[in-house]
């Protein structure tokens, strides 16, 4: 609960980026304008040319913006790009603004760029401009949004750092389930809590836990404790947990049960779904994070809320991948236990218990494994 009041004291306090205006530049200076989005295709390249062509020319006055993330730089690009007759069709990103001439897209820019340059900074009150246009990306965040874009980054962030840890904590508490009919509640009450805290996020909560690092933490401690908990469990294969426990008191048996039962509850699953996924969200990639900004900037919220709750529901398709299979498998072999032995409930209970011990070891073995990726990735 304090991890959650200043991750939202946090976001209150964040400051609005806000571009600053142009410079005058002084006696002998070249001057020039950059525009970028965070992520656009060959942005990277042409910044990094940006920055060597700084170093090599020290009288070179940059002044560079960020339009996705940046409502004032985006809408300043706009003017640029009316104040300079370039069409719709041809205006994407990178763009570098000089006082008589624009290059959009990267090969404009690395390759042509650096002889027309001026002393003069640019204007939007100059109109005698001409420019070069090649390959380029889109200006507008939306535009970047594609459907295959959002699905396929939704379903990929789903096996990075943090949701696989969160995976793990999800077979682990199937593996603690006896009841076959609890594995599928229990399943998606749990991934119900990822699902809220990542909207949650979306709507502009916990930037403090996002920013703070602590995923990386939280993911190798949740492989320690699964590596840990599937060695015991694999033992358990061979060796009964009643001969592993028997030196164990009745008090500490007991507070075991509950915990196990507290967690595997309705309640438990659901919290701890929710608690858990707020500490995964550094591994978030951009195109959640441009949705998120969306929401927060608030021009464009009506678009950004079913962008992101559809992007959400593939990133929670493995998870649900996982509880459904789980659940088939155990489904399968209790009904096959009680066609096979109809008239002999004893032997139907252990031959349905010995398959699942069976299951339940491959899950360890999956566990593990996965443990080892998460604590060395």
């Amino acid at each position: 609960m304090f991890l959650i009041v200043l991750s939202a004291l946090a976001f209150a306090a964040e400051p609005m980026l806000i571009s600053e205006g142009p410079e005058i530049t002084k006696s002998g200076e070249k001057c020039l304008y950059y525009f970028y989005g965070d992520g656009c295709d060959g942005c990277a390249e042409t910044s990094q040319y940006i920055k060597d062509l700084q170093k090599e020319s020290p009288n070179l006055m940059v002044e560079s913006y960020e339009v996705y993330y940046n409502k004032d730089s985006f809408y300043l690009l706009r003017d640029f790009f009316t104040k300079y007759n370039i069409p719709k069709e041809s205006q994407g990103l990178p763009v570098v603004f000089t006082a008589t001439t624009y290059f959009v897209g990267k090969e404009g820019i690395l390759n042509l760029m650096s002889e027309s340059v001026s002393s003069e900074c640019p204007s939007l009150e100059n109109n005698k401009v001409i420019g070069i246009v090649g390959e380029k990306s889109s200006k507008s965040v939306l535009e970047n949004l594609t459907f295959i874009a959002i699905t396929s980054s939704a379903f990929l962030n789903a096996f990075t750092l943090g949701p696989l840890a969160l995976m793990l904590v999800l077979v682990l508490i199937i593996t603690g389930l006896r009841e076959t009919e609890k594995v599928l509640a229990r399943g998606l009450f749990f991934i119900f809590g990822i699902y809220l805290a990542y909207l949650l996020f979306g709507f502009g909560l916990f930037s403090w836990l996002a920013y703070s690092g602590i995923a990386v933490f939280f993911a190798k401690l949740i492989a320690l404790i699964a590596i840990i908990f599937s060695l015991a469990t694999l033992k358990h294969f061979f060796i009964s947990w009643e001969v592993t426990f028997k030196n164990f008191s009745k008090d500490i048996k007991s507070t075991l049960l509950r915990l196990v039962e507290l967690v595997t509850s309705y309640a438990g699953t659901l919290i701890s779904g929710f608690t858990l996924a707020l500490l995964s969200f550094t591994t978030l990639n951009k195109p959640f994070l441009l949705t998120r900004y969306l929401f927060v900037e608030g021009s464009q919220r009506l678009i950004s809320i079913p962008i992101m709750l559809y992007y959400l529901l593939i990133f929670v398709l493995p998870f649900l991948l996982i509880v459904l299979i789980i659940y088939t498998l155990r489904e399968y072999w209790e009904k096959k236990a009680h066609e096979r032995f109809k008239l002999h409930e004893r032997r139907a209970l252990l031959w349905k218990q010995h398959y699942l011990k069976v299951l339940n070891f491959i899950l360890q073995l999956f566990v593990l494994l996965l443990g080892v990726i998460v604590l060395f990735l």
